[in-house]
């Protein structure tokens, strides 16, 4: 819930934030009767600054390619190949898409750990420092519920009661501490850009 401004202080502070984003900036001018121009330059600083939130690196088309996967395992690999091929607006939809099918179909955290981990280098390397904070932080509060969590080990019979196979939940390949330790540097990384 937002709160309103009441007192002339806060009516004040209201209006110094909105008017650090250009394009309100503009808008009021354009009410009192002065036109001012708004270019990309002036927006890209101000986003630089902090006075406005970057603009999402996914595109429409991403987006829509990425609604068209149905399991979280699926677009997690296909967001893999696109980060392969240095296409990260589509690796990221793609990984987006992952965490949400993730979330409705089974909620695995590892699948949740990986993918958050993935977005937030991409993140990194696209300058996106604040969300890429946020997606390591996230990337290592699932890694935390891992780390606790035991191993479910499946077994399966034949018909005479013989062992036939057993597995392991979690995949060996899957590396709890060294996922953690990109992470922390990941978060680093953007904490140390913020700063600059």
């Amino acid at each position: 819930r937002k709160k309103k401004a009441k007192s002339p202080q806060e009516i004040g502070d209201v209006t110094r934030k909105l008017m650090k984003d250009p394009r309100l900036t503009q808008c009021a001018m354009l009410g009192a009767g002065v036109k001012l121009s708004v270019d990309k330059e002036d927006l890209k600083k101000a986003a630089r600054d902090g006075d406005i939130e970057k603009p999402s690196p996914m595109k429409a088309d991403d987006l829509v390619a990425a609604s068209k996967i149905t399991t979280a395992i699926e677009a997690k690999q296909k967001g893999n190949e696109a980060f392969e091929k240095k296409n990260y607006a589509r690796a990221l939809a793609y990984w987006v898409r992952a965490l949400k099918l993730n979330r409705i179909q089974k909620n695995d955290d590892e699948i949740a750990s990986i993918c958050y981990s993935n977005i937030s280098i991409v993140l990194l390397r696209l300058d996106y420092s604040v969300r890429a904070e946020q997606s390591a932080t996230h990337a290592l509060a699932y890694l935390a519920r891992l780390e606790k969590e035991p191993f479910d080990w499946t077994y399966q019979f034949n018909e005479n009661d013989e062992l036939i196979t057993f597995s392991q939940r979690r995949n060996k390949q899957f590396d709890l501490l060294a996922c953690r330790k990109k992470n922390f540097f990941r978060r680093a990384c953007a904490r140390e850009r913020l700063r600059k």
